[in-house]
């Protein structure tokens, strides 16, 4: 653990190309991910498909709260949501259909995004016509 001021900061398992954090200041909690500068565009691009999901209202999602950089790191700053077990399986199944069912005018998405550390271009094209 590091103290950041009146902050704490915990080192969290956040996947291969990020570090990760549990950020507890005051009463809140917040979870944080770090990476280069230059990986700022990610950061923007996860921030739009998790407000994009949240917008869905099927599935629990974290807030973010914060994307930026400072000095040589760009972050993103999110709800922390303790996971704890595992959920019901046909709870999820329920909330897995329920994102499906959310439909656009459109496939796509308005951001490219990334999986990892590879580039998914997700172009918005027409949505084809029902057979």
């Amino acid at each position: 653990q590091k103290k950041l001021g009146a902050a704490q900061a915990t080192a969290m398992a956040g996947g291969d190309i990020n570090q990760a954090f549990r950020l507890d200041y005051a009463d809140a909690r917040f979870f944080v991910k770090v990476n280069r500068a230059a990986l700022l565009p990610m950061f923007a691009a996860e921030r739009a498909g998790l407000e994009a999901l949240r917008e869905s209202a099927a599935i629990r999602v974290p807030e973010v709260y914060l994307t930026g950089s400072a000095g040589e790191q760009a972050y993103i700053v999110m709800e922390y949501i303790e996971l704890t077990g595992r959920p019901a399986p046909e709870v999820f199944a329920r909330q897995l259909a329920a994102l499906h069912a959310v439909t656009h005018q459109r496939f796509g998405f308005s951001v490219n995004n990334t999986i990892g550390s590879s580039a998914a271009r997700l172009t918005l094209t027409k949505k084809r016509a029902s057979a």
